[in-house]
């Protein structure tokens, strides 16, 4: 590896780098030399190089975090992909990163432009665990009224994605069917 990272520096120096040779750096620093905040640097400039790379901005998201960066950092991360990339292969981890970051409307408000047939988070671990997380976060807000709007649209998927449609009794819908009765509660 030493005699690679040789060459890789050697192009790198000469300005002629591309964002591969920078990622490779970057990989170097990070699982050889244990330098996370190096290889930060590095898949920061590698991605500048190549703002469309997907695997790449994921690298950089996982550096940030090891990095101890913000949610709200990690966040705009994601939110600086290409929409095509955010609405797809990106979009479950954007929306833990929305949940984390405590910014539920607004993330709300993007879900309402997604096209759910064509997302990631059109099982369980994704569109169905915002809509409930969210409706739990209505409903301590005093909002039963859009917390059931949002429990309503948890389920079912779309008809395109068929392996993710789960018979009722096969989901753990315990926190869901809670919730519902809460906010029918809190309706009177």
């Amino acid at each position: 590896p030493n005699e690679a990272v040789k060459y890789w520096e050697a192009v790198e120096s000469e300005g002629i780098g591309c964002s591969v040779n920078t990622r490779n750096l970057a990989i170097h620093a990070q699982y050889i030399k244990k330098d996370v905040e190096k290889a930060r640097a590095l898949l920061n400039e590698a991605l500048k190089k190549n703002p469309h790379a997907l695997f790449l901005r994921l690298e950089l998201i996982d550096a940030e975090k090891a990095c101890g960066a913000s949610a709200d950092c990690v966040l705009g991360l994601y939110l600086e992909a290409p929409r095509e990339q955010r609405d797809t292969f990106l979009n479950r981890g954007m929306l833990a990163a929305y949940m984390a970051a405590e910014k539920w409307e607004e993330a709300a408000e993007y879900l309402r432009t997604v096209d759910r047939r064509y997302t990631d988070t059109s099982d369980e671990a994704g569109w169905y665990d915002f809509c409930i997380s969210y409706a739990d976060y209505l409903i301590d807000h005093d909002r039963p009224d859009a917390a059931l709007e949002w429990l309503h649209s948890s389920r079912p998927n779309p008809e395109n994605l068929t392996h993710v449609n789960y018979p009722e009794e096969y989901m753990y819908r315990h926190q869901e069917l809670y919730l519902t009765g809460l906010a029918y509660k809190m309706l009177g």
